[in-house]
């Protein structure tokens, strides 16, 4: 992946679409053809014109419901992190 920024801090939708594009690529490279879902808030800048992902799956939430999902999302982190080390560890 490719760090791009903006001068203003905000995300452009052409910033996002090169990243979306990008993403879609790696995606095909690294895992085989497979297909993945990627879940994005409402953004402005969260464009989809115009863009063929052959091997993303784009889900947009529903309005006003990334602030909800935000500690839950935390956790499921959380957890994922703790059983990615004691499968590590178990391995040892």
């Amino acid at each position: 992946m490719v760090y791009r920024n903006n001068p203003k801090a905000w995300v452009l939708i052409t910033l996002f679409q090169e990243w979306l594009k990008d993403f879609d690529y790696q995606i095909a490279q690294k895992h085989g053809g497979q297909r993945v879902l990627l879940l994005l808030d409402n953004c402005t800048s969260h464009k989809l014109q115009g863009l063929v992902l052959p091997h993303v799956e784009v889900y947009f939430l529903p309005p006003n419901t990334t602030s909800k999902f935000s500690q839950w999302m935390l956790e499921l982190l959380c957890l994922l992190k703790n059983i990615t080390v004691i499968i590590i560890f178990s391995k040892l």
